[in-house]
């Protein structure tokens, strides 16, 4: 097989040291370059065995069998000695907290925020943990409260939840306030349309089975309003005499398919059976077709009545 080097991709670039033989590269495990890699790729960044862990997606076990072989290629240096004596910890109801740095104002304001946010004491774990959030995910102080207020609305204050969420939000670039307001608005319309088609379908009072969530899931991608989802609803009552998400969803997806992006859309190239005008009264999607679907698909949870009707 030919190749040919794109150099369009050397824009951005890091340089790697002669570490290795070639034997050696035939023997190492592949998943120490990977860490090798990373590392090198951003070597103002401070990382942790944990960290490195879930940005690659390795054991954490791997990633320090991988520091330790990289230390002994002088790769890495590992910082096994004990750090110098620095300032004396905060001892504070009971807790041995570590004094941040003076000049840090930031960091200082969100560490004396998180009790007030998440409404409950902080310990020595919580605020090493968020010292960890702020220096290895280097996302500003007011976006991590961002991320705590959020949680916290949520009903989680635990702070390996929030943790997840802040790495979430370090993944998706969303490492300002303006992007984390942008994303959390999203997130709310999201919810809200979630909740208010639940309601429709009488889903809300009751857990979805795990198919009925994944339809679900596919619904909030597709960027209808409520009004089409209720129509999918009339449409799918009317035909199997029941709010049955699955057959719903058969609908919806055959809008989507035909590039139906609005309700009139929808009105204007698939009237009701008997209506006129537009495709001369015929679906995008056959319903004698979805009706033999019905038939073989079991009830749901609360619902009433039969199959197809």
């Amino acid at each position: 097989m030919d190749y040919q080097i794109c150099f369009e991709s050397f824009r951005k670039n890091f340089a790697l040291p002669d570490l290795l033989s070639v034997q050696q590269l035939k023997q190492v495990d592949g998943r120490y370059l990977k860490v090798l890699l990373l590392l090198f790729q951003n070597p103002d960044r401070h990382y942790t065995s944990d960290l490195l862990s879930s940005l690659l997606e390795l054991p954490e076990s791997v990633v320090e069998d991988a520091l330790r072989y990289l230390a002994r290629h002088g790769a890495v240096t590992l910082k096994d000695q004990p750090a110098a004596p620095g300032p004396a910890p905060v001892i504070s109801g009971g807790e041995v907290r570590p004094r941040v740095a003076a000049d840090d104002e930031e960091l200082r304001f969100l560490l004396s925020s998180m009790e007030s946010i998440l409404n409950r004491p902080v310990n020595s774990t919580d605020i090493q943990e968020v010292i960890q959030i702020y220096e290895s995910y280097r996302l500003p102080a007011d976006v991590i409260i961002m991320a705590m207020q959020f949680c916290a609305g949520q009903g989680h204050s635990d702070i390996r939840y929030i943790k997840k969420v802040c790495y979430s939000w370090y993944q998706r670039g969303i490492n300002d306030h303006h992007k984390a307001d942008d994303y959390l608005q999203q997130l709310a319309r999201r919810q809200s349309l979630e909740g208010q088609i639940r309601a429709l379908f009488g889903a809300n009072q009751r857990q979805l089975i795990p198919s009925e969530q994944e339809c679900l899931d596919r619904w909030l991608e597709m960027g209808y309003d409520l009004d089409v989802f209720r129509l999918a609803y009339e449409r799918t009552v009317k035909h199997t005499g029941k709010p049955a998400i699955a057959y719903a969803n058969r609908i919806l997806q055959n809008w989507k398919q035909k590039g139906y992006r609005t309700l009139q859309d929808i009105q204007t190239g698939e009237p009701e059976r008997g209506s006129t005008g537009g495709a001369k009264g015929r679906s995008s999607y056959d319903l004698d077709s979805l009706d033999r679907f019905w038939d073989e698909v079991p009830d749901y949870p609360n619902s009433k009545g039969g199959g197809a009707g």
